[in-house]
């Protein structure tokens, strides 16, 4: 294990530490500790703030601590936990109960935010609110509509696992801008892309 992973563990573990904890607890010197720390003080993964709570004479320590940006040196299941989920939904005919509340849990806060807007506004707001970018996207329109090709399917897995999962973007779409959206394409079904489309009319109804 290297020395950096081995400091990100022990901070885990015990908390805001001191250079000197840090070297008597990985057996290093306290040079090579503080200099595994500020390193990683400068990657914005430990803060450090001086310790004027300790009594004595000298100077106060300096305490170093993991950031929240240091959770993803950590190992994480979300994956596992999320196939989990769709699996015992799928199993207990709830997945479409499930989706609906994410899609309206996604939808809601924007709604009235969006209801103002022109109908193409709308959508280009939507769309940066959900971070659309990662999607790798190619947006397009024109007069009567849109359509937007994603390179990278956010959801793949998760589609892989339950096809409703694929329908999530275009449902929010539709529920937080009122603008008809549907799926055409996906990489689901071994797509280089996953593509939409809508209109910038009214929602469909019946």
């Amino acid at each position: 294990m290297q020395t950096r992973d081995r400091v990100l563990r022990h901070l885990k573990r015990q908390g805001a530490t001191t250079v000197a904890d840090v070297a008597a607890a990985l057996a290093l010197s306290a040079n090579a500790a503080r200099h595994h720390l500020m390193r990683l003080e400068r990657h914005g993964i430990v803060t450090s703030e001086l310790d004027r709570g300790r009594g004595g004479a000298g100077r106060p320590a300096r305490r170093y601590a993991l950031t929240l940006a240091a959770e993803d040196a950590f190992p994480k299941r979300y994956p596992e936990l999320l196939a989990a989920v769709l699996a015992s939904a799928e199993q207990q005919r709830l997945i479409d109960a499930l989706l609906r509340g994410v899609v309206e849990a996604l939808a809601a806060p924007l709604r009235d935010e969006l209801a103002a807007l022109p109908p193409r506004e709308r959508l280009w707001r939507l769309l940066q609110a959900i971070d659309y970018g990662d999607m790798l996207p190619a947006l397009t329109t024109d007069a009567d509509g849109w359509q937007l090709v994603a390179h990278n399917c956010v959801y793949r897995d998760a589609g892989c696992q339950v096809a409703a999962v694929c329908e999530l973007l275009p449902r929010v779409i539709e529920a937080a801008t009122g603008l008809p959206a549907e799926r055409l394409a996906c990489q689901r079904d071994g797509r280089a892309t996953c593509t939409f489309s809508g209109s910038f009319g009214p929602r469909r109804t019946g």
